[in-house]
């Protein structure tokens, strides 16, 4: 489904991704956790966060998905906890999304 303003008005009065799982096309090497042919978000994902779910979670985008393609279930059972926004990340969220900077911060 495409995101319109409309679409968005429906979430107020919370933030549209409170209520709303966006998702959009692998942008490659475009991307900061885009490695050579891989996303390094997803790998990291698998290797750092445990699943959050046991059965495989419905998914509209599964058939188009890199994450799927690139880590199969693994990252699906992994995938719901997985947001753009978070208020208090985990220490194991942030090893995802930051990698080895993570593990040393600047001071």
């Amino acid at each position: 489904m495409e995101v319109t303003d409309d679409l968005l008005a429906l979430a107020d009065p919370v933030s549209s991704s409170d209520v709303f799982r966006f998702a959009s096309r692998c942008r490659g090497c475009a991307c900061v956790h885009f490695s050579g042919s891989a996303c390094r978000l997803a790998a990291r994902g698998v290797a750092v966060l445990a699943e959050v779910t046991t059965d495989v979670p419905k998914c509209a985008i599964r058939p188009q998905c890199r994450w799927f393609r690139q880590e199969g279930i693994a990252i699906c059972k992994r995938c719901p906890q997985i947001v753009t926004e978070q208020y208090s990340p985990s220490p194991e969220m942030l090893r995802v999304v930051l990698g080895e900077e993570a593990d040393n911060p600047a001071t």
